[in-house]
């Protein structure tokens, strides 16, 4: 993936969101005329590169990040949290249940 760096930490590889030097932080302003739903996409498509892609070590600076992203860009702070907590709940729902199916498996 072009937006990771990978980390070699003791023998552990770590990967992390990349963001280019010219990187802007602008995404979808709340105070378009777009639907809801694509504002909430941008806010899951965030949260999903940051929970697929970065190692856990990272998640608190990049959810920090994102969520300061997102208030520059209009974003209510409910609409954020409220938006990311949904997603991240139904991410570990996933994972665990597809481990459950892999072990289930065997």
């Amino acid at each position: 993936f072009l937006d990771t760096t990978i980390n070699i930490n003791k023998n552990h590889i770590e990967f992390n969101w990349y963001r280019k030097p010219t990187f802007s932080g602008r995404f979808l302003s709340f105070f378009s005329h777009h639907p809801l739903s694509h504002k909430r996409g941008v806010v899951i498509g965030l949260t999903d590169r940051i929970f697929r892609l970065s190692h856990p070590r990272f998640h608190n600076n990049n959810f920090s990040f994102i969520i300061s992203i997102l208030l520059n860009n209009g974003y209510p702070i409910h609409f954020i949290f409220q938006t990311i907590t949904q997603r991240l709940k139904f991410l570990i729902f996933t994972k665990n249940n597809h481990n459950k199916k892999k072990i289930v498996n065997k």
